[in-house]
């Protein structure tokens, strides 16, 4: 809640996944399958990785609550759907006594949290990727390029990546000799 010039409370809108990860947290009687937990101390990753006064996400049975709670809140009932829900967010996945597994327990943990658990209507969801990557990069002619020099090479996604920077690299030095040639043009006319 911010005030208006006029002070006069505004309310920001809220996501609805958060609005309804925020009712499923406080049901108690889904407690026993996810939960809201705030560690009075630095938790080791393989303990889900807590930050003391930081709350995070716990859950405790996802094959449960896949099964038998998302379907409620969700229009989806699939544990991959929640979980990419929340990495949009921003969370970040902790396993739990180093189980690996899609439906193994574990702990979502983001730093803007708080121990309110009210926190959770702050968040942001973060833009997609190509945002990411023309934001990084400060300019916004070249973000055409980035899409249309995609590499079909599936075998390495890191060179894939990598090729793609190199990509905007070279377009962003053509269009500066390009401007370069121009002003000297210019000059060559000038004269």
């Amino acid at each position: 809640l911010s005030q208006s010039p006029l002070g006069e409370a505004v309310t920001q809108p809220v996501p609805e996944f958060l609005c309804h990860l925020f009712s499923m947290l406080r049901d108690p009687s889904y407690s026993d399958l996810i939960s809201w937990s705030v560690p009075t101390h630095d938790e080791p990753d393989h303990m889900g990785g807590g930050i003391q006064g930081i709350g995070k996400i716990v859950v405790h049975k996802p094959e449960s609550l896949q099964d038998f709670v998302l379907g409620n809140y969700y229009r989806h009932s699939k544990y991959a759907s929640f979980q990419r829900q929340l990495n949009y967010f921003g969370f970040k996945k902790r396993l739990h006594g180093g189980k690996k597994g899609k439906l193994s327990p574990c702990s979502y943990i983001h730093d803007s949290l708080t121990e309110d658990i009210g926190s959770l209507f702050g968040l942001k969801r973060r833009p997609p990727a190509k945002k990411r990557i023309t934001e990084e990069i400060g300019d916004n002619d070249c973000s055409a390029s980035i899409s249309s020099h995609e590499d079909t090479n599936t075998s390495s996604p890191s060179r894939s990546k990598k090729r793609r920077v190199v990509t905007v690299e070279k377009e962003i030095k053509s269009k500066k000799s390009k401007k370069n040639r121009s002003k000297k043009d210019k000059k060559k006319q000038e004269q």
